[in-house]
């Protein structure tokens, strides 16, 4: 029985040790951390969902900063001025819905509002994550992006394409 236990409690105890050294656990604990896998999948560990979408900003931005930059920049209808002709029917979509534009105009409305809808509160903590990220690492956006920011109403529009 005292074998048994004891091999119980080493059991126990190694797990606990193994737990402490997992992301977001032991000296981690209560930080945002992006953990890449083997494979660079990031995995993201944060106190917040607030945190969570800024990390998850910073992340896309790290891994696809041209595709990322390049999505946002259909959605605010300026796909032409980088890939010329190739992007005119996707502008043409923007500004003929006028999402855009309709996006920045509800941008407003929901900075207004108190409290501020729980979806927008993430949404700008994800493009809060991305233009901290260029930031930090200006070389990662492509000459073509210039020095704009992302803004939610461009997120919002790309999301409505």
């Amino acid at each position: 029985m005292r074998n048994v236990s004891f091999g119980f409690i080493s059991v126990l105890v190694s797990l606990v040790a193994l737990a402490a050294d997992l992301p977001g656990a032991g000296k981690d604990a209560g930080k945002t951390v992006i953990y890449r896998d083997t494979w660079g999948v990031p995995h993201i560990y944060a106190a917040t969902p607030e945190l969570g979408m800024y990390a998850m900003g910073w992340a896309q931005a790290e891994d696809r900063p041209e595709d990322l930059l390049m999505n946002l920049l259909r959605g605010a209808g300026e796909l032409a001025s980088v890939e010329g002709e190739g992007g005119i029917d996707s502008d043409k979509i923007v500004a003929m819905w006028d999402l855009y534009n309709g996006c920045k105009k509800r941008v407003v409305e929901l900075e207004k509002m108190d409290p501020r809808p729980p979806s927008f509160v993430l949404a700008e903590s994800y493009v809060r994550g991305i233009n901290d990220y260029y930031k930090k690492n200006p070389k990662a956006a492509p000459a073509w992006w210039g020095d704009r920011q992302v803004d939610v109403a461009m997120e919002m529009s790309f999301g409505r394409i």
